[in-house]
């Protein structure tokens, strides 16, 4: 039997890396070590266009996902948001809302791919893993982390509630609503141990290589079963566990598009910026 010959992907990409490890398995790189793999407009954009080609690869039957530098990822990129997010000041409140629950809608489609992948999304975790990055992993199958570890929601530092994909999938995948409502009420940083008691991740390792390993492991013996059977686990558990998570996304973003034109926003980002305190007035 002639060896399966491993096809680049077809298209460059800038804030992502992919390789093949085996003509079956994929291994994706966040890829902006320099600026903490901060999600910015153009990795929104490349994770939804890479995720959506592996949909249709007749060959790949697993992807890892991990990323390059000192930690997973900062969260989404302040200082380019507050470009994307500036809308004309000729723009009435209602179009300016719109154009926010477009972009919205965009970033919300891209961490969206994940799960509508047709076959499995393993995350491997390093550092901090914050805001944005969280609603990423959230898309995941199977996730694993490092001891040293940190997963926040901080939209509630800039004065918005975390909309491309924690909710509905974290209460959900973590299974303790109190919990989770004290992650996003406060925005604190909680441990790769409490991340594993809660369920967010199911293995916890020493360090990034030993990680790296388990991950290559576990993706060589999934892509050993049947692909077709793998696909209906994913289906099935995905319908049984996000079945209403379109109609919770659609709800978030009509929220945060209605609710983020306020001074409370622009402070909570300057004080998040300058590590000052904000100041918030009466409701």
């Amino acid at each position: 039997m002639a060896e399966t010959k491993i096809e680049p992907i077809p298209f460059s990409l800038s804030t992502l890396q992919a390789s093949f490890l085996t003509p079956t398995i994929l291994h994706v790189e966040l890829n902006r070590p320099k600026s903490l793999n901060a999600m910015n407009k153009q990795m929104f954009s490349e994770i939804k266009k890479l995720f959506t080609y592996l949909n249709t690869h007749p060959l790949v039957r697993v992807v890892i996902l991990t990323a390059s530098g000192k930690i997973f990822s900062a969260g989404l990129d302040l200082k380019e948001a507050i470009t994307i997010f500036a809308f004309d000041d000729q723009l009435d409140q209602a179009r300016k809302s719109m154009q926010f629950y477009n972009q919205l809608k965009e970033f919300q489609e891209s961490l969206s791919s994940l799960v509508k992948l047709r076959v499995p999304v393993l995350i491997g975790i390093h550092g901090h893993c914050v805001g944005g990055a969280l609603n990423l992993i959230t898309g995941g199958d199977v996730r694993f982390c490092t001891e040293d570890s940190k997963f926040s929601l901080k939209e509630i530092d800039i004065g918005i509630v975390a909309d491309i994909g924690a909710f509905p999938r974290l209460p959900l995948i973590m299974g303790n609503e109190s919990f989770v409502r004290e992650m996003a009420f406060t925005g604190r940083a909680i441990s790769a141990d409490e991340a594993l008691k809660f369920g967010l991740v199911s293995k916890v390792f020493k360090t990034k290589e030993d990680l790296l390993s388990g991950l290559k492991n576990i993706a060589e013996e999934i892509s050993s079963k049947s692909p077709v059977a793998i696909y209906a686990i994913k289906k099935v558990m995905n319908k049984t566990k996000f079945g209403n998570m379109e109609d919770v996304l659609e709800y978030v973003a009509l929220m945060n598009m209605s609710m983020t034109f306020t001074n409370d926003v622009s402070e909570a980002i300057t004080a998040n910026l300058s590590k000052g305190k904000a100041i918030f007035s009466k409701l």
